[in-house]
């Protein structure tokens, strides 16, 4: 089989797994599941950011010691492991309906409790949102509302999430991107006699800090 009739093939399958109603729920709690997974994990990483803000402001009340603290503060916001956490994480392959219900993922994404704000459904997800749930009460809440919503109406819930992952994805891109510079110009940055380079490491420091498109949604 070539490989266009097996890409065809592929897109056949995933359409045809999404166009039932019982699919497209399916597919709804995958996405939520992945979307949710994207926001904590981006939390880690705007929590770095917004703490770098945070010692920049209080470092304003103590001029004699600022540049030393203003060093310091870039080499705790681009650690290794800061700048690794930061990468975009792997998005899961979308499964046809009869492999979510015989695989322990697809299980798994059913059970998970959910959360997200792109729509309506997405704002009931919310109520879940960091809970690790076993509650069949709960799992039943979730699983009522979105039967009480039309096909079209997950249709659309669907395709919000899919805009908000891919918003997550280019945030994570942008972020990482953000602190790799930060870091690179730090270390270039040593080559300056300290007055420039106290002027320089506050302007790194707010490009990062002041950038509006790393706020979470």
């Amino acid at each position: 089989m070539s490989g266009t009739s097996k890409g065809n093939k592929q897109n056949l399958v995933q359409k045809l797994s999404t166009q039932t109603k019982d699919g497209l729920k399916i597919e709804n709690q995958r996405l939520c599941k992945i979307l949710n997974d994207l926001k904590k994990k981006y939390k880690v990483t705007y929590d770095v950011i917004q703490q770098l803000d945070q010692e920049y402001e209080q470092s304003k009340d103590n001029m004699v010691l600022r540049y030393p603290q203003l060093k310091q503060m870039i080499r705790q916001a681009t650690t290794d492991h800061v700048i690794q956490q930061a990468e975009a994480p792997k998005i899961p392959k979308h499964k046809g309906v009869k492999d979510l219900f015989h695989s322990t993922e697809g299980t798994t994404q059913v059970q998970q409790p959910v959360a997200s704000k792109s729509s309506s459904f997405l704002q009931t997800c919310k109520q879940f949102a960091g809970k690790s749930d076993d509650s069949s009460y709960e799992m039943k809440t979730v699983t009522r509302n979105l039967s009480d919503m039309h096909k079209k109406e997950i249709e659309e819930d669907n395709r919000n999430k899919e805009h908000m992952i891919s918003v997550y994805e280019n945030k994570f891109l942008r972020a990482h991107n953000r602190l790799t510079k930060l870091k690179q110009e730090f270390i270039a940055s040593k080559e300056d006699l300290p007055p420039l380079r106290y002027k320089k490491l506050k302007e790194m420091i707010k490009t990062v800090t002041k950038d509006e498109k790393l706020k979470p949604e």
